[in-house]
């Protein structure tokens, strides 16, 4: 869970270090995708949901034949 912390956060330096060029104007359902895209919360709980995945399948593998 750490290394993905690190990976986010050498992430975010890079995207936030870049030139900034002026907005251009978008759709409501376009700002909304971006939106989604740049929460730090819902990248989060999406890599919690597939980490419970993994975590899921390693406790069903105990009842399969070795």
């Amino acid at each position: 869970m750490k290394v993905i912390a690190v990976i986010l956060l050498i992430s975010a330096s890079f995207f936030s270090t870049q030139a900034q060029v002026s907005p251009t104007p978008i759709q409501l359902s376009e700002a909304l995708e971006l939106a989604q895209k740049a929460n730090q919360q819902i990248r989060l709980a999406k890599i919690d949901e597939q980490i419970a995945g993994a975590n899921l399948k390693q406790t069903e593998a105990i009842w399969y034949p070795n």
